[in-house]
């Protein structure tokens, strides 16, 4: 793996494709959010890169969709070692493209190994026909085959384990992938996909594109009629988007948006714990910026001054420093434009009767102390609009209905956090919240394994049915069954 900059010359990073970038094509600079550093120049792809790249899936269709689930079983498992063998660089990488601590980017890396080796368990078991029908004269088989060249494009919070989700089903399935990572952390992708090469990946089979004008290449690939299916995580006003222009032409798509992700705490709650794992899946996740944190509470007012000292109280114990740093467990935030955005709905909460009980400032650099507001109401900007980083807005209720009615958005996010001491009730508010996930009692870790169906807005093409999706069945294959004579 390529080695990061920290001083001297800057190192220049290629995007991979199948044909090689000339040495002289243009650039764009990737910079580290803990002190605004450039710690590489990537390739930035035009037009005619896109149309390579896909020129190059093309050729590499039908020889990757007849690669045996042994071969790539054995292939799985290899780049899963790699992966393994080189976690604390790719971690750093991470860290340094994202501003995420240290800690946490291991954990990510981790996560990631861990679904490529699901997958790697998966794809022993697969088949690709199955006996569907059978009469005495004729039975019918359902043959599975790969859709064909997949356009996955990613978003930076995750920037390892969201390729892996995205990438790793569509190759199983004997897709090749055009992977366009976020222009603020592309090295991670290149990282993984300089893996899978070093692990025996065909070349042509995952290719990463790297431009500092995503909405230019993203319209190349969409207008390519080559292109079988779209797979994206980010904003909802992308993912819409991208969703018209993929129906226009009947191509499938897989699109992970944002969306509100409630955490409510209800009168008989252990508030503690709650508090504990509060802190946990907000702050403690990518500085609040992660596609799986907490960004709304709600909590009973019989509870609620209870439940707001208490995370109060753990915000102000927090330790923002360079994510580098082992002991730092909040980092800075990805841009100004996200500072900048934070700060406008504090005021804005503020001066509508909000308080901040903890936080409220910024620190220097990129960096913004936790943040905890309580007497928010609906209606009000941190509420109504979205928002990633160290802000927790607290809403009170006093009875059920008008719980249910603060968090009906058709803004829905993935999960939903509900605590209780009564199962029943965490059972039945769970099922009328109607959230994909719904974490009772738990801080919501995300594995493989475990099941996702799709609700609403915050996943319209959930993990599941993206695996099921790049694998369509053609038209059924009938055979006379031979007779004895």
């Amino acid at each position: 793996m390529r080695e990061m900059h920290t001083r001297g010359v800057i190192p220049r990073w290629q995007a991979r494709l199948a044909g090689v970038l000339d040495q002289g094509s243009a650039t764009f600079p990737v910079t580290n959010p803990a002190n605004g550093h450039v710690i590489a120049q990537v390739s930035a792809c035009r037009r005619q890169h896109v149309l390579l790249a896909l020129e190059a899936a093309c050729g590499v269709e039908n020889a990757l969709r007849d690669v045996d689930s042994k071969t790539k079983t054995a292939l799985l498992r290899t780049w899963a070692a790699k992966l393994n063998q080189d976690a604390d660089r790719v971690a750093t990488t991470v860290t340094l493209e994202t501003g995420k601590p240290i800690s946490e980017a291991r954990r990510e890396v981790r996560a990631a190994i861990s679904v490529i080796e699901s997958y790697a368990a998966a794809s022993s078991q697969s088949k690709v026909s199955a006996v569907i029908e059978h009469r005495d004269e004729w039975q019918m088989k359902r043959q599975l085959r790969a859709i064909g060249p997949v356009v996955a494009i990613t978003n930076w919070c995750q920037p390892v384990l969201t390729v892996v989700r995205r990438v790793v089903p569509a190759l199983v399935a004997g897709c090749p992938v055009i992977l366009k990572p976020s222009s603020r952390t592309p090295l991670s992708a290149l990282t993984i996909a300089s893996l899978w090469s070093d692990a025996g990946g065909p070349e042509g089979c995952l290719q990463v594109l790297t431009t500092d004008d995503p909405l230019a290449a993203t319209d190349v690939c969409l207008a390519d009629t080559r292109v079988a299916m779209v797979s994206f995580t980010g904003s909802r006003d992308v993912g819409l988007h991208l969703a018209r222009m993929c129906a226009d032409v009947r191509r499938d798509t897989s699109l992970e948006v944002d969306g509100q992700m409630p955490f409510i705490v209800l009168a008989d709650a252990d508030v503690e714990r709650a508090a504990d794992v509060l802190i946990e899946v907000t702050f403690m996740r990518n500085s609040g910026q992660d596609c799986t944190s907490a960004n709304r509470v709600y909590v009973d007012e019989r509870v609620a001054r209870q439940f707001v000292d208490a995370i109060a109280a753990r915000a102000s114990e927090l330790q923002c420093g360079d994510p580098l740093d082992e002991r730092t467990t909040v980092g800075p935030l990805i841009d100004s434009l996200t500072l900048t955005i934070i700060e406008e709905q504090i005021e804005d909460s503020v001066a509508d009767g909000a308080i901040v009980v903890a936080g409220g400032k910024r620190l220097g650099g990129l960096y913004f102390a936790p943040t905890v507001l309580d007497r928010v109401r609906p209606g009000m900007r941190v509420v109504e609009d979205s928002h990633a980083g160290p802000l927790l807005p607290v809403l009170r209720f006093t009875e059920s209905d008008e719980l249910l009615e603060m968090t009906s958005s058709n803004r829905r996010g993935q999960s939903a956090w509900v605590w209780t001491d009564d199962d029943g009730a965490a059972h039945r508010l769970a099922c009328r919240l109607g959230y994909q996930n719904v974490w009772i009692n738990d801080a919501g870790e995300t594995y493989p394994d475990r099941p996702a169906t799709s609700v609403a807005w915050g996943d319209m093409g959930d993990a599941a049915r993206y695996v099921r999706s790049v694998t369509i069945a053609s038209s059924a294959c009938v055979t006379e069954t031979k007779r004895e004579k």
